[in-house]
């Protein structure tokens, strides 16, 4: 095998394209698309928020995530099977049902 000549590191964040909520699954899941592949085992659910569109401000989120049952391998789409307690929260939010 042959070993690279030189590496660049990659000094670009990905970025969020689209998330998907799925609460009437069993586990309930989100879907998080991102603009490149993402370490899966480096997700800090507690930076991630659900807030209103009308929100401007990060920390005035509805919802602050508070962990993750399990993920996917890496890649540009993260499905996150959510916390029964976050998907309890979530449920009992009528701001994001009123808002879709």
């Amino acid at each position: 095998p042959q070993r690279a000549a030189s590496f660049v590191a990659d000094a670009v964040a990905p970025t969020v394209l689209a998330v998907t909520l799925n609460l009437n699954s069993t586990p309930a899941y989100m879907t998080v698309q991102f603009s490149e592949t993402v370490n899966a085992s480096s997700l800090n659910m507690a930076a991630l928020w659900i807030q209103t569109a009308s929100s401007t401000a990060s920390s005035t989120g509805l919802l602050q995530f508070t962990g993750i049952e399990a993920v996917t391998a890496d890649s540009t789409q993260l499905v996150i099977q959510l916390t029964a307690a976050d998907t309890n929260a979530l449920k009992n939010l009528t701001q994001i049902h009123n808002e879709s």
